[in-house]
């Protein structure tokens, strides 16, 4: 990539980011419960001057647990470089976890009474049908009665 510099423009290196998650334009394998530290710890980063950077839906530093809709960012120098969101399947709310908190969001998507953003609508999408509907509604109510899992 390049920046612009003294008399033009710099070339920048190329950062190379690795991971075991699922990495395409967006990051999915997360299992709910998992800690900021814990997410930062499974992705190696190469590259001169690159960094990473979870943030949160706001742009704010990520805390606590790594939730749908927080952004993993690649930082080269001062520039972002690339951006990738996460997305945990069943954490509808965004908070890390899957409870019914998420089930009353999915329900109220459903019934067209609270619209979802992107990351939580694919978080919605439990059994990875590509649409958030009452079919992934009535995984994640099992899910809740300890019926199944969510695992893929």
């Amino acid at each position: 990539s390049r920046t612009p510099g003294e008399g033009g423009y710099v070339e920048l290196p190329t950062p190379t980011l690795t991971t075991d998650y699922r990495l395409e334009t967006d990051i999915r394998g997360v299992s709910p419960g998992t800690t900021v530290e814990e997410f930062l710890a499974a992705f190696t980063l190469t590259g001169e001057g690159a960094s990473l950077a979870l943030v949160d839906a706001k742009g704010q530093p990520a805390t606590g647990l790594v939730g749908s809709g927080h952004i993993l960012q690649v930082i080269v120098g001062d520039a972002l470089y690339a951006a990738y969101p996460v997305i945990i399947r069943g954490d509808v709310s965004g908070d890390g976890t899957v409870n019914s908190l998420d089930l009353l969001r999915m329900q109220k998507q459903i019934l067209s009474l609270a619209a979802l953003h992107e990351h939580l609508l694919a978080a919605a999408d439990v059994n990875g049908d590509g649409k958030a509907n009452s079919s992934d509604y009535g995984r994640m109510n099992a899910v809740m009665l300890g019926k199944t899992s969510l695992a893929w």
